[in-house]
């Protein structure tokens, strides 16, 4: 060829992320010192390997060196050997290209070639990822994103390939319908989140909070006071004032305590007499403490619905458990219902957004309550907390969300509390309204002064 620096290039020379601007300006200077150690591979009279060191050999002024395969040579090994485990290329990147090798000899798909080279060996993708020492899971998820009939939408196919997303990162949102793909897109090229899935949550969020501002009914209740009302009694207790199948959601977090399992089979019976046939129940509670919940929980009359799990984003927080308080960052949800309780579209993982992106006044805690209650509950339902335990987020999200609210609080459990010694001025449930009245006068909506 006349014009040493205009090979065509083929695809496998392409396969492979770029260097870093500071990677690539170290090999220019390479050139510039010392020459060109490694030549630019060509197979069948197209580039398959060297394109960053022919750029940086025309930079630096450097006549280039070639080296040209065998016709017979596969070139899919060779470029494999020497970019395949290069140590600037990522685990995402490796499977990206895992993805791309497989892809072009798939069975039964035609063969990808440049002008007028051979079809390229057949490669699986087992073997594929194999070669690259990367897991087959991760080449699993750049299928799913990259085959062009896949659920991910053009745009993410385009930012993995571009090196700008991760793989893992694409796969989740490309379970995700084509607006909240791109929806989170724009929020991503805004700078707004640092990676697609955190942009995805934000865009389910505003749906959410979009759908219901949509199907909210004009709320009667003036006052939080009429919407809430507060019992100073046992969960036992609760039976004789909540009137029978009055209730379309209970949710409350146990205490953690040796009587959990006891505890737990008297919320269920509350919850078998008090819940409508549609009614549902969620139940809050520490990990450690899941298989002493779950038995006092079943009950002949509810069903097991599913567990969700709230993500907390941020750093750990502590809270109270069986021995010690200890620091989370999930917190499991067990939900039952009634025969006729079919909650539809769960989303199996919640996150719950840092401190620092809630609202001023709301707890990460009051966020998960406002989040499950914005799932299970529209305007002008019945809800309910049995065992509030000094907690105001249940009823304050009830009251947000148009619901009519009916907590409880034993004021003998509350006396019992080390950390929350009786007080004779001040029993549980004023502590709970005063709670409540501050959180509404910071909202300006329905709240009643406090003296």
């Amino acid at each position: 060829m006349e014009n040493i620096w205009e090979y065509p290039v083929h695809p496998l020379a392409l396969l492979f992320p770029p260097l870093t601007p500071e990677k690539y300006a170290e090999l220019v200077a390479s050139i510039m010192d010392i020459g060109l150690l490694d030549p630019i591979i060509v197979w069948q009279g197209h580039i398959i390997d060297g394109l960053h060191r022919l750029r940086a050999c025309k930079e630096a002024g450097v006549e280039p060196r070639y080296k040209v395969l065998d016709d017979d040579d596969d070139p899919v090994k060779y470029v494999i050997a020497k970019n395949g485990l290069r140590r600037e290329m990522d685990e995402s990147q490796r499977a990206v290209v895992a993805h791309e090798l497989s892809r072009w000899s798939a069975p039964g798909r035609p063969r990808e070639n440049a002008g007028n080279c051979s079809p390229l060996n057949s490669l699986t993708q087992v073997q594929a990822a194999s070669a690259l020492q990367v897991g087959r899971t991760m080449v699993s998820y750049a299928r799913r994103v990259l085959q062009d009939d896949g659920p991910a939408v053009p745009e993410l196919r385009q930012a993995v390939k571009e090196w700008r997303i991760r793989v893992s990162d694409a796969a989740t949102a490309a379970k995700k319908p084509p607006e909240i793909q791109r929806r989170a897109l724009d929020l991503l090229e805004e700078g707004k989140f640092k990676t697609v899935t955190g942009a995805v949550r934000q865009v389910e969020r505003d749906i959410r909070e979009q759908e219901n501002a949509t199907k909210r009914v004009p709320v009667k209740f003036t006052s939080i006071r009429e919407s809430v009302t507060l019992h100073a009694v046992s969960v036992e207790d609760l039976h004789a004032i909540v009137p029978e199948a009055s209730v379309d959601f209970i949710i409350t977090t146990p205490r953690p305590d040796r009587n959990l399992v006891v505890s737990c089979k008297h919320l269920a019976d509350f919850a078998v007499h008090a819940l409508k046939d549609t009614g549902g129940l969620a139940v809050v509670g520490l990990g450690q403490l899941l298989p002493a919940m779950l038995n006092g929980l079943y009950n002949s009359s509810l069903n097991w619905v599913d567990e969700l799990d709230l993500a907390f984003d941020g750093p750990p927080f502590k809270v109270k458990g069986l021995w010690h308080d200890i620091a989370i960052s999930r917190l499991p949800v067990l939900v039952f219902g009634k025969q006729d309780f079919h909650p539809e579209g769960l989303n199996n993982l919640l996150h719950i957004p840092a401190v620092d992106q809630l609202p001023p006044g709301l707890s990460r805690t009051g966020a998960a309550i406002e989040e499950l209650m914005a799932i299970f509950t529209s305007p002008g339902q019945v809800v309910c907390d049995p065992a509030m335990l000094g907690r105001h987020w249940p009823a304050l999200a009830g009251w947000k969300n148009g619901c009519q609210f009916i907590g409880a609080d034993d004021p003998k459990d509350r006396a019992d509390d080390s950390k929350n010694p009786a007080d004779d001025s001040k029993t549980p449930i004023d502590a709970i309204w005063e709670k409540l009245d501050d959180a509404a006068a910071q909202l300006d909506i329905g709240g009643d002064s406090v003296d």
